[in-house]
């Protein structure tokens, strides 16, 4: 008997019990805690990077700067094994080390340091953090911040009511319809206006507070699932440099 588990299926039905179900998984508050890290940390590797990068090649005129930037390189490295542990850790994401030669000799391994490939991949990696960090983080934050105010009208309805701005019908709907050579369009023709509806009673607050509910629930929680589900697909393909800091310390 085959103890193998069945397939996963992608259909429709799946891809929306996995986006409900994803408040009531412990991944999921995981995923929210390395996509809120991302920027403070992305802010600290930018800083790191910016002020080594920039330090190493003002001095390198006078050949004091050269080893700055190969130190930066490998300070690089580092940083990339400490992110491949928290997308480990965090996101349950396995990301393969890549073995390399055990090299002997201290401009060997500085050489290979600064050719390989790998090595940028993780600089890059390190300012994509940022980057990402900084948008994902905006966007998390102002949907939970939009949630929280939501949730919490009741508590505060009669102080400061709630306000809501939209575009509202002026009048009734009017049926259009146009002739052509061949075709029939038919169509509902209406104005609108920039208005605004207040909440200042306890169901309309708590109404609001459902809408708070569910955008928390509904479109945050999944969504950062979505986001940590292609940042690790990115991690894996560019956290695979080689650990050369042991290699220095040999």
């Amino acid at each position: 008997m085959s103890t193998k588990n069945p397939p996963e299926t992608h259909s429709l039905g799946g891809f929306l019990g996995r986006w409900i179900g994803a408040p009531a998984r412990l991944q999921t508050y995981r995923n929210l805690l390395y996509v809120l890290s991302m920027f403070p940390l992305g802010i600290a590797y930018f800083n790191v990077l910016i002020i080594g990068f920039t330090t190493g090649l003002g001095l390198t005129i006078v050949l004091v700067g050269v080893p700055i930037v190969v130190g930066v390189l490998a300070v690089a490295t580092g940083l990339a094994g400490f992110e491949r542990t928290l997308v480990r850790v965090l996101l349950d994401v396995e990301v393969p080390v890549e073995r390399v030669p055990n090299d002997r000799g201290l401009w060997t391994i500085v050489k290979r340091l600064v050719t390989d490939l790998r090595t940028w991949m993780a600089v890059a990696y390190l300012v994509s953090v940022f980057v990402f960090g900084s948008v994902a983080f905006g966007v998390i934050a102002s949907l939970v911040a939009t949630s929280w105010s939501f949730l919490s009208a009741p508590l505060y309805y009669e102080d400061a009511p709630v306000v809501a701005y939209g575009p509202i019908p002026r009048g009734d709907f009017a049926l259009d319809i146009l002739f052509g050579w061949d075709t029939l369009l038919v169509g509902l023709r209406t104005t609108f206006r920039l208005g605004s509806w207040q909440v200042d009673t306890l169901p309309g607050a708590l109404f609001v507070a459902c809408l708070g509910l569910a955008l928390l629930f509904l479109v945050t929680l999944p969504l950062v699932n979505v986001l940590a589900s292609v940042w690790g697909r990115y991690a894996r393909v560019m956290l695979t440099v080689p650990r050369y800091w042991r290699r220095l310390a040999d």
